[in-house]
């Protein structure tokens, strides 16, 4: 008889979830984090520290009053994006083909862990578009060709080198890397290449994102720990017995909830809580709150 080993596939899922996200966070050069942040509520609040002054000339032979820099902060609120897959199995398909117990509880698992991560992954750069588009100074629009994207990079002037990854979609990687590139790691979301010379020495994560797509092509270049993604509720495994179907299924159901945080960026929470696809991209509902650009997670060279 079929039987549901609850253990096995939660272990599968979260085996294979940690080892795509955990892949993405090393080839991409470090500008996606993973973590873990269970908490409350539909928004994480994150006090940041705005940078004080600078350091200036002292007279040692005076001892006028001074006038103090103030230590400025603003609140900068993480987005908590809850999700769900619903599955269903026929307990007749087991027998009719031939798979044994154990290989389709590691297989249950396994492609749940898989779609976690897409799912955490195209939001993440669907919110990084709207972060990064929402700051006018990290912003250009031209050709997406070698000379573009170095003046799109240059948007961090001396803090140029600090743009670690490059991502793309797969008609602008076509173009950057013919005759450059012949193979990347595929990952849980596209395909990281290493940096070479068709990729001004950056990683390049090809991804046919619908952020970077529409209306036009689109380039962004990340810094280290441009996103981080947060497993902000425990991951829920559910299964169920439904015999009043003429074939007798197993439904399962996943819950779950993470967090994104767009470095030097806060989201408005007056748009609402558990925002869609939609709203993630929009510019106009991000803030930049790091006090300098060079401190945020990227730039973003558009197409024309």
């Amino acid at each position: 008889m079929l039987q549901i080993e609850r253990e096995i596939i939660v272990s599968s899922a979260m085996e294979r979830l940690k080892e795509r996200l955990g892949t993405v966070h090393s080839r991409s050069g470090g500008v996606i984090s993973v973590g873990r942040n269970i908490h409350r509520g539909d928004f994480v609040e994150t006090l940041d520290f705005q940078d004080v002054g600078n350091v200036s000339r002292r007279d040692p032979i005076v001892n006028t009053p001074i006038v103090s820099d103030e230590l400025n902060t603003r609140i900068r609120n993480n987005i908590k994006l809850y999700f769900k897959n619903d599955m269903v199995m026929r307990y007749t398909d087991l027998e009719r083909y031939g798979t044994t117990m154990q290989q389709m509880n590691i297989r249950v698992g396994e492609s749940v862990g898989d779609s976690i991560a897409k799912f955490v992954l195209q939001r993440g750069i669907t919110a990084l578009y709207g972060a990064i588009s929402s700051n006018a100074n990290v912003v250009t629009t031209g050709a997406l060709d070698h000379a573009g994207l170095i003046e799109g990079m240059f948007k961090f002037g001396d803090q140029t080198d600090d743009i670690r990854t490059l991502i793309a979609p797969s008609p602008v990687v076509s173009a950057l890397t013919s005759g450059v590139v012949t193979t990347g790691d595929r990952v849980s979301y596209g395909a990281i290449y290493d940096g070479q010379t068709g990729t001004l020495g950056r990683n390049l994560w090809l991804i046919d994102s619908p952020a970077l797509l529409n209306p036009t092509q689109s380039v962004m270049g990340l810094t280290q720990g441009a996103l981080t993604i947060d497993e902000s509720e425990v991951v829920k495994f559910l299964d169920d017995l439904d015999l009043t179907l003429e074939n007798a299924v197993v439904r399962f159901k996943v819950e779950g909830a993470y967090s994104l945080d767009v470095k030097g960026y806060s989201f408005n929470t007056a748009v609402g809580v558990n925002p869609d696809e939609i709203l993630l991209g929009s510019s106009a509902n991000w803030i930049q709150t790091a006090q300098y650009t060079q401190h945020t997670a990227g730039v973003l060279i558009k197409g024309m």
